[in-house]
This record gives structure tokens, sequence and C-alpha cells, in this order.
């Protein structure tokens, strides 16, 4: 049986712009970071709307809180756990910091900017 002009589910249609949203970040991106393969803001999630950036401005490993003994979550930490269980995330994670010590806050804001632009264009 085959269907004829039938529309995506509104989930589908959410997913097909999730992922044209994350190929323009990557465009955007390349302009500021051209060596780094991954994406420094995130744009919503299952929790939060897709009009809020996402940003880790830390690697796990090098949480502040938790060096100072001042973590709550430590046992069930999210980023930890990501880390833990995608190696990547960790290598990531660690790249986005070293980024964000390096760069001056011109050009974070740069980025974030043309990342909100992005989403509201």
């Amino acid at each position: 049986m085959i269907i004829k002009n039938r529309k995506p589910s509104q989930q589908a249609g959410r997913q097909i712009k999730r992922i044209e949203m994350k190929k323009n970040n990557r465009k955007i991106q390349e302009k500021h970071l051209p060596n780094f393969s991954g994406i420094v803001f995130g744009q919503g999630n299952a929790k939060i709307p897709e009009s809020t950036l996402i940003a880790n401005l830390t690697s796990a490993e090098n949480c502040p809180s938790r060096k100072l003994g001042l973590c709550r979550v430590e046992e069930c930490c999210y980023a930890r756990k990501c880390e833990r269980i995608y190696p990547n995330y960790k290598k990531r994670n660690l790249a986005i910091e070293d980024w964000m010590e390096s760069a001056s806050a011109d050009e974070i804001y740069e980025l974030m900017e043309a990342y909100i632009d992005q989403h509201e264009n």
C-alpha cells in the first residue's frame, strides 16, 4: 500500500528541524573554531525549548564545585555520567573548556550571537 501526500508527524517535523539547525550551527562555528568538529552550544533538548542555548563551560573532570567539595550531586552528576559513558563527550568538553579559557569575551559573544541569530531566522 502506498500512501501519498502524507505529512510528517509533528515529532518527525521537529527532528528534521533539529537536524537542519545542527548543520547550520556547524557552518556558523567553522568561522570561529575551524579546527573543532563538535558543536559548542546546543539548542534545547527534551526538557527545555530550542530557544535555550546549552553550553558546558568546563568538563566534569575539572568541575570547580567538585574540586572545592561543594558539589551536591556528585553521585548522580549528569555531566560525569555522559563523560564516563561517551569518551568523545569528554574530549569535546575539554576542547570547549580550552577554547572558553583562551577566547576573548567578544569571540564567545560573537559565536553565541551567531547561534541565536541562526535560530531566530
